[in-house]
């Protein structure tokens, strides 16, 4: 089979009457765009994978843009899966911007790796002073239901957050069956979540609160980064457990950043 080039290109805008819209819109080979929903504070948009996968050789290219005061949740509508590779190594390259009073989410479904996956991910984000972000990334042990567990080759995943152009966070992840984290658990779910907002400077209990989260299945940490960023980190037992914490975290940094009140569709 022959490897795919996704493309997909955003830019948010506010236009009339306080709206959010896309301005522009775009997306070939591996990635799907919804009708984009106005719920009358932030501009909903879900994206789909219309092929079976990301298979070997595969190429993602994503393009996203928030100008000055819009408001964009972006969100797949599943889980985006590594099938098997025999030797090339598939990549996804991610590049955000958020202007000054923009807001962007981003909130994602699980990251699967199959047995023997390749894959390579980079991410820049791009905040302007006053802009806003919520970022979550999640990974899962691999196909649990095939007894895939942590059969994949190598992921590598990086993340650079930068603000008011410097670099508040550089994330690296490398990961092979041979040289995985320490776990109280068998199998792990991870998940981090990325957060620029100056709203949150005067609410230091809120950090205290999504710590106090840890439990038996839950293990959390935050930081705090330079500037006006926080990242939070997390490992968790199993799925269920995983995804009530990113909406319990949602749901406390909401009371700070209204956006975050938003119900997904999907959900």
């Amino acid at each position: 089979m022959n490897p795919l080039c996704g493309r997909l290109r955003l830019v948010c805008a506010c236009e009339r009457e306080d709206r959010s819209v896309l301005r522009e819109s775009s997306a070939s080979g591996t990635f799907h765009v919804s009708k984009p929903y106005w719920d009358g504070n932030v501009l909903q948009v879900q994206i789909s994978n219309p092929t079976a996968g990301i298979l070997e050789g595969d190429r993602l290219e994503c393009y996203v843009r928030v100008e000055e005061k819009a408001r964009l949740f972006l969100t797949p509508t599943s889980a985006m899966r590594l099938h098997s590779m025999d030797a090339h190594t598939a990549e996804s390259r991610g590049t955000f911007f958020v202007e000054s009073d923009g807001w962007l989410e981003v909130f994602p479904e699980l990251l699967i790796p199959q047995a023997k996956a390749r894959f390579r991910q980079r991410n820049e984000i791009r905040i302007a002073p006053g802009g806003e972000l919520y970022f979550a990334e999640t990974l899962a042990p691999g196909r649990l239901a095939k007894g895939e567990l942590y059969a994949f080759h190598a992921l590598d995943l990086r993340t650079d957050l930068i603000f008011n152009g410097g670099t508040i966070a550089s994330d690296r992840c490398r990961l092979c069956p041979d040289a995985l984290p320490l776990s109280p658990w068998p199998s792990w779910y991870y998940a981090t979540i990325w957060i620029v907002s100056e709203k949150l400077r005067q609410h230091a209990n809120i950090w205290e609160r999504i710590e106090a989260l840890s439990s038996k299945t839950l293990r959390v940490g935050c930081s705090e980064l330079l500037e006006t960023g926080w990242g939070i980190k997390m490992l968790a037992a199993d799925s269920m457990t995983l995804r009530s914490a990113l909406q319990e975290i949602r749901s406390l940094v909401a009371e700070t950043l209204p956006c975050l009140r938003l119900q997904p569709r999907k959900w």
